[in-house]
């Protein structure tokens, strides 16, 4: 006898929270019961499987069947079965779907669909539900309300888990939410880099719920302010700028001019942000700027939101003031427009050195970038940089208020 709850028909209650779930499309009886019998097998503990009948089909049932599983399991025997065949089409490359079918049978279409979304076809029940145990296999805590609506391949990312739980935090919750599309990357599409959900959130402290916005989410990023002091003036400080091509840009050169930054699929959330984020930082410098700094040289600044109203990622923010020597061959790496990066990945970076004065005229950066300068020379000014440069001195605060104020108000 089964050890999780089997949902066949609309009559059939969801529970109020479960650990896992998926949906299970077979073409005949036999190979729905054997995906029963070898998910029992593996021990399919707290979670919770939806069996839509294969005739009298409720189309409203089953669309709620299919946003709230974390998988939909899709086997094909002796025949395209036309409407699980456009439900594959639907998604397949949504992150949700898996495949198998029978050894002899063979379908042109399912092939194409299969690899439009990175999917292996499975002829072996036993391999196909091998993976759902492998997928699942991280979704040990009970989810209840939205989060039973957030697949697996989403929830279980650490920019999902860090916005969520800033969610409850302030004692707010996720009532419902629906995944609109996600971005994967690597073999087979492991990593989710991007996704998107329109959420249902309940604000407790203003006793409603918001439900016409979506959420945007990506890994954390370290940002590293890379600078010079060059005597007595603060607008004269040398800063480092990374040119690359990004498709979002809009304005300037079509570039983007910002700090050395990026992202790792490593970042794990029970770390400390500061050491969770400081190798990134000093691997993104190195791959970037081309100057290798050991992260016991680097200062650490907080995290914080860059565009709080679409995106929840935050942005950890270091900085470091380089040798002259370091400087010297970034300046020359610029001159010669050397270009750096991880090229087999499409990033392709130039770097360049502004002065401080100039980058605060400049329409080339974004006010994220002047914010997080602004953060950095702030806290240096207030003595709360312990990395605060001798050749600066807090006479020439004036010129960051001039500089960081009312230039990028009347600029």
């Amino acid at each position: 006898m089964a050890t999780f709850p089997i949902l066949r028909n609309p009559n059939d209650a969801f529970p109020d929270s479960w650990n896992k779930s998926i949906c299970i499309l077979c073409t005949s009886s036999k190979q729905e019961k054997d995906a029963l019998d070898a998910l029992e097998q593996k021990g399919f503990e707290n979670g919770v499987i939806f069996v839509p009948p294969k005739d009298n089909r409720d189309e409203e049932w089953e669309e709620k069947v299919f946003q709230f599983s974390d998988l939909i399991l899709f086997w094909f025997d002796t025949s395209e079965d036309e409407k699980n065949l456009a439900e594959f089409g639907r998604w397949a490359a949504t992150g949700k779907a898996l495949c198998g079918k029978a050894d002899a049978f063979q379908s042109s279409k399912i092939e194409k669909l299969a690899k439009e979304g990175k999917l292996t076809v499975s002829t072996s029940m036993a391999d196909l539900i091998a993976q759902v145990d492998k997928k699942l296999a991280k979704c040990t805590q009970p989810r209840e309300l939205g989060e039973r609506q957030v697949p697996a391949h989403v929830w279980l990312t650490p920019s999902f888990q860090l916005w969520v739980k800033s969610v409850k935090e302030v004692g707010n919750r996720l009532d419902a939410a629906k995944l609109e599309y996600s971005f994967r990357v690597g073999p087979g599409g492991v990593f989710t880099l991007y996704w998107v959900i329109h959420a249902d959130v309940h604000v407790t402290a203003e006793n409603r719920n918001k439900s016409n916005e979506i959420v945007i989410g990506r890994p954390d990023v370290s940002m590293i302010f890379a600078y010079r002091t060059n005597g007595p003036h603060l607008m004269d400080t040398d800063v480092v700028l990374i040119k690359e091509f990004r498709s979002p840009c809009r304005g300037g050169d079509g570039f983007v001019h910002e700090l050395p930054g990026g992202s790792s699929f490593k970042f794990d959330p029970a770390t400390a942000p500061e050491d969770a984020m400081l190798g990134t930082a000093a691997e993104e410098l190195e791959e970037e700027a081309g100057v290798k700094v050991e992260g016991s040289r680097m200062t650490y600044h907080g995290s914080k939101q860059i565009a709080s109203t679409v995106c929840a990622h935050h942005a950890h923010l270091f900085s470091v003031e380089l040798s002259e020597a370091e400087m010297n061959k970034i300046k020359d790496d610029a001159s010669k427009k050397v270009a750096l990066g991880v090229i087999e990945e499409t990033e392709r970076t130039y770097p360049e050195v502004h002065k401080l004065r100039d980058l605060m005229k400049s329409q080339l950066i974004d006010f994220a970038a002047i914010g997080m300068i602004n953060s950095v020379l702030a806290a240096r000014f207030a003595g709360g940089d312990k990395a605060q440069s001798a050749n600066v001195s807090s006479e020439s605060a004036p010129d960051l208020w001039t500089g960081l104020g009312l230039q990028c108000v009347i600029a």
